[in-house]
């Protein structure tokens, strides 16, 4: 598991809408309320409510913190309200009808220029701190009515029934992409200017600015997603009648399936302005879901990252190494160097006896190497390799991290005896069908190499001084 969730708080009624900012929930109802509440505070008590006059379904909600607002979309017309009391602040939004989709511009201040969609043009706004107030920029016509927008710097890239386009902001000139949408279209903005797309029947395709492909294994959806979110290293998408799915975005597998059958909202934050994804441990970097529950109040859930520690453990256990060591390295990266050289020598560490535990003796013996253990750790193990006087008892391959089974001292056969039986399902079934016998064999040959490994590097070292 990647993620974990844990309630927010119950909204006595249907969600339409949620986002999270600051500590804030901002909830839009399907009967024109804006609701917002501080975690901080009592969970279930508004600090703020605002009720719009139509009394209609509020469609979307765009926040921009940094300015203190968020723009709402709510029976095809656009209002600007305060973040933190949800006050009608002026704009010139009111030119702009029949909206049917908001977006951001994500290269951020100081303009933090917005897209109000309708189904023949795309009209621009842009924030005036002067004024303290948003306004109208100009409008590029369209062809095909969209259905979803995203933008960043002078290029908009707009889905719609017939396919996707990138837009120059200025001039209008388009490019078409060719990609067979038969989906509603879905647009979600990444790191490194790339934009995931929904194709085909439900397939997640990675594109540059440029309309170039991306190599990257594309996702497969069990069904076409109605958003996508991102948190590093992963893509969050919400599927209806289903719930959430969480896909590895280096190799594109499905990591975690969340059942949340009435889901009805969805809302992440897993970048700053500029498409830079947030650290590890940032507060604002959270998935927030809403979902119905039977007696038609929602429950709304946070859903963050396990501890770095535990999900590098858990990609280790399945044997996703190099993706564990890239989440390690992103995680340390703000470090010193000499930190950054403790944290993977430790993270060697865990690697060897995790691969070690899954009997692959070959891949541990870099890992053992790297990590600079002290080779009597596995070679007390081994008492016929040893002479008589030898004594060491080991000090990181104790047996609460590596089982010993029926033997109260270091001694491999055990050890091996105690993997086959407990930790087969963790193994390869070719290992497993090894044997005892080849797996000891294997074993004291993968402990020679790293001995004479060592052995080398200590050579070295002497000459070096």
């Amino acid at each position: 598991m990647a993620l974990h969730q844990s309630l927010v708080l119950e909204f006595p009624g249907r969600v339409e809408c949620v986002v999270h900012y600051s500590m804030r929930v901002l909830v839009g109802t399907a009967d024109g309320r804006l609701v917002l509440f501080d975690t901080r505070k009592d969970p279930n008590k508004p600090v703020g409510v605002h009720e719009l006059p139509h009394k209609k379904r509020i469609q979307q909600i765009l926040v921009v913190p940094h300015i203190r607002m968020v723009i709402v979309l709510a029976n095809n017309t656009v209002t600007v309200h305060s973040a933190t009391d949800l006050e009608l602040v002026s704009s010139e939004f009111h030119l702009a009808k029949d909206v049917t989709h908001l977006s951001v511009n994500q290269r951020g201040p100081p303009h933090f220029r917005v897209c109000a969609a309708s189904a023949t043009k795309l009209q621009l706004f842009q924030f005036e701190a002067k004024e303290k107030r948003y306004k109208y920029l100009r409008e590029l016509a369209i062809a095909d009515p969209p259905e979803v927008v995203g933008w960043y710097r002078n290029k908009l890239i707009v889905g719609s029934r017939r396919g996707y386009a990138l837009i120059n902001d200025k001039t209008a000139e388009a490019l078409s992409i060719n990609l067979n949408v038969n989906t509603t279209p879905m647009v979600k903005l990444l790191p490194n200017e790339e934009i995931v797309v929904s194709a085909m029947d439900a397939l997640g395709v990675f594109l540059l600015f440029t309309g170039e492909p991306v190599q990257r294994n594309s996702i497969a959806w069990t069904k076409a997603p109605v958003a996508i979110e991102y948190t590093s290293p992963y893509l969050v998408s919400m599927i209806p009648q289903k719930g959430i799915d969480v896909h590895s975005m280096q190799d594109g597998s499905l990591v975690q399936s969340i059942a949340l059958p009435r889901i009805t909202a969805m809302f992440g934050n897993g970048m700053k302005w500029d498409m830079e994804p947030r650290t590890g441990g940032d507060s604002e970097d959270v998935i927030v879901v809403a979902a119905l529950n039977a007696t038609g109040s929602t429950s709304i859930f946070k859903v963050e990252q396990m501890p770095m520690e535990q999900q590098v453990q858990e990609l280790l256990d399945r044997g996703r190494i190099e993706e564990a060591s890239d989440l390690m390295k992103k995680s340390i990266s703000s470090l010193n160097a000499d930190k950054q050289k403790s944290r993977m020598r430790r993270f060697h560490r865990q690697v060897a006896i995790t691969l070690l535990k899954r009997c692959e003796f070959n891949a541990a013996v870099e890992f053992i190497y790297r990590s600079g253990m002290d080779p009597r750790e596995w070679l007390s193990f081994f008492p016929d390799l040893v002479s008589p006087s030898f004594a060491y008892e080991p000090t990181i391959l104790t047996p609460d991290v590596l089982p010993r089974g029926s033997s109260a001292s270091p001694d491999w056969n055990s050890v091996l005896a105690a993997l086959l039986k407990d930790n087969a399902g963790n193994l390869a079934p070719e290992l497993v069908a090894n044997g005892h016998a080849k797996l000891y064999t294997k074993s004291s040959k993968a402990l020679l190499k790293c001995l004479e490994m060592i052995k080398k590097h200590s050579r070295y070292e002497h000459k070096s001084h």
